[in-house]
C-alpha cells in the first residue's frame, strides 16, 4: 500500500513503515470480546501482505509479513471517536532482534520513544507538533487504513471527511480525504493515490483496492500468528566465482547497516581487487534494491553477480531500517553519511584495492553518488542511473502533470483541482517532513559541477519518473566545469526500472518482467572494468 509520505525522486516511490509493537503488548492490550478477521493485499496471483487483525472499541491489534519476511506487530488504544491515543509497535527482519517503538498522543503533539526488549526506555524521546487530532498510520497496514474510515465516519462521514494523518515512519503528516457513498462504500485519497473500500454495517473494511498499484484487498477469517521464517540468502550462486559474505557497517551515528559484500575468487591482501558500492534510490529498499511493494525487482543483485564474476568486489547495503539494518533518520545527507562510512569499510578490507572504489546509485542513489564523491577526491569513478539533474522539487511536479495529464485525462475543472491538490499534498510533506524537505529542495548542479571523475550516465527513454532529458542535464553540469571523460548511455524501451516498460507511467506491477536486461548490466561491467582495470 504505497501511501507512506516518504518519497522520492518518484511520485509512486514504493513505501514502508518500519517501526510498529511489541509482541508482549499485542496480546497482552488485547480484550476479551474482540472480533478477529484476516486482510490480504494481493497482486494478481501473489499475496503481496497478509496481516492479522484484532478490535474492539478500545483497542486495534495486529502484525502483518512483507515479502522479505519482515514481521510488524502493533497495539493502539482507541477512544470513543475513533482516535488512537496511543500505540506500541516493533518490527522483526527474518533472524533479527525487534526493534521497539512507543507512540503517544499530549494535545497537538505526538511523543515517540524507543524501546528496549524489557520494555525500558532505549533512547531520548522525540516529539512532534503535529495536526490537531491526527490519527497515527502504520503503512502499509489495512488495520490503520480501516480504522482511518472509522475516524471518518465518527467525524461525521459525507462525501469530502479530511483526516490528518501521521505516519509512523519519519512522522510524516498528510491529509487524506474519504468519501462515504452511501453506509457501504468509501473511497479514501492520500498524495494522489486513490483506495476503494466496501464495507460492512460496522464499517469495517470488507474488500477494497489500489487501481494505481494493481492492489485487491480481501478480507478472511483470523489465522494463526505469523513466523519470519529464516533470513533472506544472500549467497553466491552454485559454481559462481566470487563468494558472497554477510557484513555489518558501522555509521558516524552508531547504526548498524546490514549488507553483503561479494568478493572475486583469488581475491586477497596479495591479490586486491577494485570495489563498488551501490546506492538505493527512494523508499525502503533492501540490499538487492527490492522493496514489498514491487516484489521480484532486484537490480543490485544482478550488478554484483555481473561484475563480480568480472572480478570487482560488490558491497550493497539495507537501508536504514530495513532487513538487518538499523532505524534512523532518512534524508540524502543521512544516506550520504552511510554511503562514506561504507567507502571507509571498503577500504579497510585487505581484499579490495582503497585506490579503486567506485559508486553506483540509481534514482535518488544517483543524487547521493556525487555527494559522497564530492568529498572524497579519491573515488576512482561514478555511475549514475536515471539521477536527477535539477532539483527533486521541479521532478515532482514533472511527475504530477504527467500523471494528471498522460494517466488520469483529466481536463478543465478536474484537471485544476488535481493539481492544486498535488502541491498541497507536497507542501504539506515538506513542511513535515525534513527530510523529504531536504530530497525535495536539494539542488544537484553544484555537485555534478564539482565531479572531477569519470562518470557514465544510464537512462532508459521510457522513464516517466526521471525522464530522458535529466540525463543530458546531468551530463552537460559535469561536462561544464572541465570533465570530459563523460559517458552517456540510452536504452530504448526501458522504464525507471531498467527493464521493458509500457506506455502506462508507473504501472511496473503490470510489467512482464523486472529483470534488467543483459545490455545495461553489460555496460555498466565493461565501463567499469575499463575505468578499475
Amino acid at each position: 500500500m504505497n501511501t507512506t509520505p516518504r518519497c522520492s525522486v518518484a511520485v509512486t516511490a514504493i513505501c514502508a513503515a518500519v517501526l510498529a509493537a511489541s509482541p508482549r503488548s499485542a496480546t497482552a492490550q488485547m480484550p476479551s470480546g474482540a472480533s478477529s478477521y484476516s486482510f490480504y493485499l494481493l497482486r494478481g496471483s501473489d499475496t503481496v501482505i497478509t496481516e492479522r487483525v484484532a478490535r474492539s472499541s478500545t483497542a486495534l491489534v495486529g502484525e502483518f509479513k512483507d515479502p522479505t519476511g519482515l514481521i510488524v506487530r502493533y497495539a493502539a488504544q482507541l477512544d470513543d471517536s475513533a482516535r488512537i491515543t496511543a500505540a506500541t509497535a516493533s518490527a522483526t527482519p527474518r533472524g533479527a532482534t525487534p526493534r521497539v517503538a512507543q507512540f503517544r498522543f499530549a494535545g497537538d503533539t505526538l511523543e515517540i520513544a524507543s524501546l528496549g526488549a524489557n520494555g525500558a526506555p532505549a533512547g531520548a524521546e522525540t516529539r512532534v507538533a503535529v495536526a490537531h487530532d491526527a490519527l497515527l498510520q502504520q503503512n502499509p497496514s489495512v488495520g490503520f487504513m480501516e480504522q482511518m474510515l472509522l475516524r471518518a465516519r465518527a467525524m461525521g462521514g459525507g462525501s469530502a471527511v479530511r483526516v490528518p494523518l501521521v505516519f509512523t515512519l519519519g512522522a510524516a503528516q498528510v491529509t487524506a480525504t474519504v468519501a462515504f457513498s452511501g453506509a457501504d462504500s468509501a473511497v479514501a485519497t492520500i498524495n494522489g493515490t486513490a483506495m476503494r473500500f466496501a464495507l460492512d454495517r460496522a464499517g469495517l473494511i470488507v474488500s477494497g483496492a489500489i487501481p494505481a498499484q494493481g492492489i485487491v484487498i480481501s478480507r478472511g477469517p483470523g489465522g494463526a500468528a505469523l513466523s519470519s521464517g529464516p533470513p533472506p540468502d544472500y549467497s553466491a550462486p552454485a559454481g559462481a566465482p566470487y563468494t558472497a559474505e554477510n557484513v555489518v557497517v558501522h555509521t558516524p551515528d552508531n547504526l548498524r547497516l546490514a549488507g553483503t559484500l561479494t568478493l572475486p575468487n583469488g581475491a586477497s591482501a596479495s591479490h586486491r581487487v577494485p570495489g563498488v558500492i551501490t546506492i538505493t534510490g527512494s523508499g525502503p529498499e533492501d540490499r538487492n534494491s527490492g522493496s514489498f511493494a514491487l516484489h521480484g525487482w532486484k537490480p543490485f543483485a544482478q550488478i554484483a553477480d555481473t561484475l563480480s564474476r568480472r572480478g570487482i568486489a560488490v558491497l550493497r547495503l539495507d537501508d536504514r531500517g530495513v532487513g538487518g539494518s538499523d532505524p534512523g533518520a532518512d534524508s540524502p545527507s543521512a544516506i550520504a553519511s552511510d554511503m562514506r562510512a561504507a567507502v571507509a569499510y571498503l577500504r579497510s578490507r585487505p581484499e579490495v584495492d582503497a585506490s579503486r572504489i567506485a559508486l553506483l546509485g540509481h534514482s535518488e542513489g544517483g543524487l547521493v553518488a556525487p555527494m559522497v564523491a564530492a568529498t572524497d577526491p579519491s573515488i576512482k569513478a561514478v555511475v549514475l542511473m536515471a539521477a536527477p539533474g535539477e532539483p527533486v522539487l521541479a521532478l515532482l511536479k514533472f511527475q504530477q502533470e504527467f500523471g494528471i495529464d498522460s494517466m488520469a485525462h483529466l481536463t478543465g475543472a478536474a484537471r485544476v483541482a488535481a493539481f492544486a491538490e498535488a502541491k498541497t499534498a507536497t507542501d504539506a510533506l515538506i513542511a513535515s517532513s525534513p527530510g523529504f524537505a531536504e530530497l525535495a529542495q536539494r539542488d544537484p548542479a553544484p555537485l555534478l559541477r564539482s565531479l572531477r571523475e569519470p562518470v557514465l550516465i544510464l537512462q532508459g527513454d521510457k522513464d516517466y519518473q526521471v525522464p530522458r532529458a535529466q540525463a543530458e542535464k546531468v551530463a552537460a553540469l559535469i561536462r561544464s566545469n572541465g570533465n570530459r571523460d563523460v559517458t552517456v548511455r540510452y536504452f530504448p524501451g526501458l522504464n525507471h526500472l531498467f527493464v521493458p516498460g509500457l506506455d502506462k507511467g508507473y504501472d511496473y506491477n503490470a510489467l512482464p518482467s523486472l529483470a534488467v536486461p543483459s545490455p545495461v548490466l553489460g555496460s555498466v561491467a565493461d565501463w567499469l572494468a575499463a575505468q578499475l582495470r
